[in-house]
């Protein structure tokens, strides 16, 4: 499965302000989901600038309540890091990243009032009486009630703190796990801190209007394009390309790309237009294409037939291990390199690579030069999460290069589909490599 998370894992670990201000990034856009802003309410009912005697002992208040926030969330965190491959090994489960897919774009939906996600009514109720005996100045109180309204608000930045939890069980680092988790939950505290501060915003914010629903789109087709980048690794490219195809036509024409203009025209709906323009020509370029890679439009079928014909009888000249170790002796003993193919039978970019990539005569040719060890991750098992842990995977297919001595080569690893002259480039690059050393 590929979440495109390695080359950025290993970003991430060799820059920690960039890892922190990627979760800080993180928790300000999930401020924004739609569950958060019934909460606002309740937040400058709790450290409202009105219930305090002075501006800094408002952000005192406000920043105390985050802080309560990001306690909750850093915990997580480290239990994250302590636990190891349980994140990891989760979302390697096709049917959690298809429900974390669906969440997403669930979420997108919610953006286009089509249902609303917030607190029960019954459960604000609730809240609001607990708050409302709290001394609007005691700071542990506040702190207390943070970190409650912090586990009231984990299912609405579901995804996001899957998707760093996931992360930091790979790396089991306890301090990555806290601070990662804290900086996202400041970032999903500003907001907080600045209406807490300043109450009176709340009633001064812009009214609703062109522009809201303007953003509000856009917030919703991002939204789902978040949940078309987790659903990919299982999915044939082709397939994949044409429901995105699909998907940008859709948002092309429901953001008026068929709409007329003029004299009257407002600058939002020019922008607006311009947009629903350019994914319209985007949608229609993805679906088109992905049509012609499979032949359905007739202009070439044969050739690509043939082609497929000649790939399938190529497939039985490549000889796999199915052992790391074997493959490892085998290639100390022989002075080559070694590759590694770690795949899973619901991993479509695993077929993929097996079935145009693997195939080809060129490719082959190049990886009969090397030691050739597959190993199925299928059926995860102690074994496996062991190699997962060993060499940072995170998600399938992940190709791992290593020279004779078994030490990898990150900088070729892949972690996705290739098409066999891209695949052909990255094994030059690999033999560059071998005659240096």
């Amino acid at each position: 499965m590929n979440l495109d998370v390695t080359n950025i894992g290993l970003l991430v670990s060799s820059n920690l302000p960039l890892a922190f201000f990627l979760s800080f990034l993180g928790g300000l856009l999930a401020s924004l989901t739609p569950c958060i802003f019934p909460m606002l309410p309740i937040t400058i009912g709790i450290i409202g600038a009105k219930n305090t005697k002075n501006k800094l002992q408002a952000f005192t208040l406000s920043l105390t309540y985050v802080l309560g926030i990001a306690l909750t969330y850093s915990f997580l965190g480290v239990f994250a890091a302590l636990t190891g491959n349980i994140f990891g090994s989760t979302l390697q489960n096709p049917i959690i990243v298809s429900s974390i897919a669906l969440i997403f774009f669930l979420m997108g939906l919610s953006m286009f009032d089509l249902f609303y996600v917030q607190v029960p009514s019954s459960l604000q109720t609730k809240l609001n009486k607990i708050y409302g005996k709290q001394d609007k100045t005691n700071y542990l109180g506040v702190a207390f009630m943070g970190m409650i309204s912090g586990l009231i608000a984990t299912p609405c930045v579901g995804p996001v703190i899957v998707a760093l939890l996931t992360y930091i069980g790979q790396t089991k680092n306890v301090f990555l796990g806290f601070w990662m988790l804290f900086s996202f939950a400041m970032g999903m505290g500003v907001l907080l801190i600045i209406l807490g501060t300043f109450s009176n915003l709340l009633t001064n914010l812009p009214k609703s209007g062109e522009w809201l629903n303007t953003v509000k789109k856009i917030m919703g087709f991002s939204l789902m394009l978040v949940s078309f980048y987790y659903i990919k690794p299982l999915m044939l490219d082709y397939i994949f390309n044409l429901l995105l195809g699909i998907f940008f036509i859709f948002t092309g024409v429901f953001s008026g790309a068929t709409d007329k203009l003029d004299e009257k025209s407002t600058n939002t709906s020019r922008f607006s237009k311009s947009l629903g323009i350019t994914s319209l020509t985007l949608g229609l370029f993805l679906f088109i294409n992905s049509l012609a890679s499979q032949n359905l439009l007739g202009s070439n079928f044969i050739m690509n037939n043939n082609t497929s014909i000649t790939n399938e009888n190529n497939k039985s000249k490549l000889v796999w291990l199915d052992s790391e170790t074997l493959g490892l002796e085998k290639a100390k003993k022989e002075s080559k390199f070694i590759m590694i193919d770690f795949y899973a039978d619901w991993c479509a970019s695993c077929i993929e690579l097996e079935k145009f990539t693997y195939t080809d005569p060129k490719v082959i040719s190049e990886l009969e030069k090397l030691v050739l060890v597959k190993i199925d991750a299928t059926k995860e098992n102690e074994a496996i999460s062991k190699l997962f842990e060993k060499y940072g995977i995170v998600g399938l297919p992940f190709v791992l290069f290593l020279d004779s001595n078994g030490k990898p080569i990150e900088e070729l690893t892949m972690t996705g589909f290739e098409k066999p002259d891209i695949f052909i480039t990255r094994l030059n690059k690999l033999q560059d490599q071998k005659k240096k050393d």
